[in-house]
């Protein structure tokens, strides 16, 4: 009983449950011990219970008092109060003093309770092994001399999740991490991170690393940066059915078909000549045609400064004969040779581009040739009488605008080198809604499929996404379902299955219940701050099944800078306060100072 750290006793043991009732000259917030002052017991702190020789080390989950009614009729107080305190046991030390995580025993009734020493704190706080590398993230709430340290190893070869309202330093914590594990003396030549940046928070020099490629994406001008893709990516219909809204069964089943020509005249030459020949197939879809063809040949020729409608303008369907003439000067074409004379006569009077001369399709631009199967697709399948022209239409007038905005940010190349900085940051903040969602679906998706090619262990890849609830919402009301369920699989296979092929996710998002719960539940370890909305702390209840009921109940006060880090590289919840970054290394997430922007000079 004059153990300075000797606190109290075990009073109740039902399971693992136990209670311990704490000595009432302990009562205080501070011990003096060898000279030092030391933190009493508290919720969330850590005690040592001995029994026998087993030291058995137990979290505080919460305190209570309980009244004793005093019978002494001598005594001058009619009750007293007895402290009480509800704990979980977290591990034991073994024979060489080294903390393991797991019940190895219960207490006993009226076995000791004690206070820890700072070296003990350390035994039990010791995530990592001798010698492994680690990052220094910030220090232990409630242990404030005492700095934790996590493996390299077991947290970036994981899916991690940080979450937090606005304002409640997830940013900081994310920049921590990716800051201190590029710190340190690692060779990252193989491997390759990608950090999705919506906000341009990550995107100055002094952020993360100075060493990096940052691609600044924007879909309101052109020349802009433009994120390179191999050119297989335009050959998936899915994906251009979705960026379309194509319908099931009339406009899909025709981007099918524009795939399979595109494909076909990837090694091939295109002109007007192969709309010539099957114009008279069926003459009488020349005018409703008429307005698509200029637009191909404009695109096949470059020749938007040019009016191609010159060329037509005296050309008309002449229903008797169900041929093509000229009113003004009685002439009839009824063959595609005829035609191709007067037109080529045309040409030379308006000193026009030959719209007969073949263009070679391995020398256009790959977006732009997909373009031009499109359009050519749609006419020869209307004259033909192969699809239905109202079906088709609506889908053409969509693809002009979003081919466009496509063009803008991504390129296609046949063969795409490798940056030398592993390192790549998108910005997304100068992008509409629909890029905001294409872009990262389409790079993500790449790289993962690249990933997969690699011989396993010979290459990592890290996606980093930040706000993740741009692209990670199964609550979006403006797509349809397809185009959701889409970019959910994608990203839900990604996090599945990357971790076997060396793919690794970091999510971070303000919104929790936003993300698919799928995508929440499959992360490794988290970094939870303060959420106070119930929706986001019963995803974090519903997914996180590391955390204990009490530290839950923490969530929604923790402070800025405060967060609950569990999962695969830590040995147990624990409350750590992170470390800030310097100015120069923070990300661009300060709020703005609105007192100095209304002061009157």
């Amino acid at each position: 009983m004059n153990d300075i750290l000797l606190i109290g006793e075990v009073i109740e043991v039902v399971g693992i449950a136990t209670k311990i009732i704490v000595y009432k000259e302990k009562n205080t917030s501070r011990l003096l011990y060898n000279g030092n002052i030391i933190k009493n017991v508290a919720v969330g702190n850590y005690i040592k219970i001995l029994k026998g020789y087993t030291e058995i080390i137990a979290v505080i989950e919460g305190e209570y008092i309980k009244e004793v009614k005093n019978v002494d009729v001598f005594s001058k107080h009619t009750d007293t109060y007895t402290r009480i305190l509800d704990i979980k046991i977290l591990g034991y030390f073994d024979g060489n003093r080294s903390f393991v995580k797991g019940i190895y025993e219960t207490p006993m009734i009226s076995n000791y309770a004690y206070v820890l020493k700072e070296d003990e704190v350390q035994k039990i706080f010791c995530f990592t092994r001798k010698d492994e590398p680690v990052i220094e993230i910030g220090n232990i709430s409630g242990y404030d001399y005492y700095k934790l340290n996590v493996s390299i190893q077991r947290l970036f070869v994981s899916h991690i999740g940080i979450f937090g309202n606005t304002g409640s330093g997830k940013s900081n914590t994310l920049a921590k991490l990716y800051t201190e594990m590029f710190k340190a003396n690692l060779n990252f030549k193989k491997s390759k991170f990608l950090l999705i940046d919506f906000n341009d928070e990550y995107i100055s020099n002094d952020v993360l690393i100075s060493d990096k490629k940052v691609y600044k994406l924007d879909t309101r001008v052109q020349g802009g940066d433009k994120y390179p893709l191999p050119r297989t990516v335009i050959e998936d219909s899915t994906f251009w059915s979705i960026i379309f809204e194509a319908t099931e069964k009339t406009q899909r089943p025709f981007l099918d078909r524009v795939i399979k020509s595109y494909k076909y005249y990837i090694n091939e030459s295109i002109s007007f000549n192969d709309l010539n020949k099957i114009l008279f197939e069926n003459p009488s879809k020349f005018i409703s045609t008429k307005t698509d063809i200029i637009e191909f040949l404009k695109k096949l020729y470059g020749g938007y400064s040019t009016n191609y409608e010159n060329i037509f303008e005296e050309l008309e369907y002449f229903n008797k004969t169900n041929c093509l003439w000229i009113p003004s000067i009685n002439k009839f074409f009824y063959n595609s040779d005829e035609l191709e004379a007067y037109l080529k006569e045309r040409i030379d009077l308006l000193t026009l581009e030959d719209i007969f001369n073949p263009k070679r399709c391995n020398e256009i631009e790959p977006l732009l040739l997909f373009d031009i199967i499109l359009k050519y697709k749609h006419i020869y399948e209307t004259i033909k009488g192969y699809s239905n022209d109202e079906h088709i239409s609506p889908m053409i007038k969509r693809s002009d605008k979003r081919i466009n905005e496509i063009s803008k940010v991504l390129e296609f190349k046949d063969l795409v080198k490798e940056e030398e900085e592993s390192i790549q940051i998108v910005s997304l903040s100068n992008c509409n809604v629909l890029m905001k969602k294409v872009i990262p679906l389409l790079i993500c998706k790449e790289i993962y499929e690249k990933q997969k090619t690699y011989d396993r262990g010979s290459k990592s890849l890290h996606i980093i996404i930040d706000e993740a609830h741009n692209i990670l919402s199964e609550n979006s009301n403006r797509e349809s379902a397809s185009w959701k369920d889409y970019r959910l699989e994608v990203f839900e296979e990604i996090i599945k299955e990357g971790r076997k092929f060396g793919c690794f996710i970091t999510i971070s998002s303000q919104r929790p219940s936003d993300i698919s719960p799928t995508l929440v539940s499959q992360l490794h370890n988290y970094f939870i701050h303060r959420l106070v909305n119930d929706e986001d702390l019963y995803a974090i209840r519903k997914c996180v099944s590391f955390l204990d009921r009490s530290k839950q109940e923490m969530i929604p006060i923790l402070s800025q800078g405060q967060c609950i880090c569990s999962g695969l590289a830590f040995d147990f919840p624990v409350n750590v306060q992170v470390d800030e970054l310097d100015d120069n290394n923070k990300p661009d997430s300060k709020d703005i100072n609105i007192i100095k922007l209304w002061e009157t000079s």
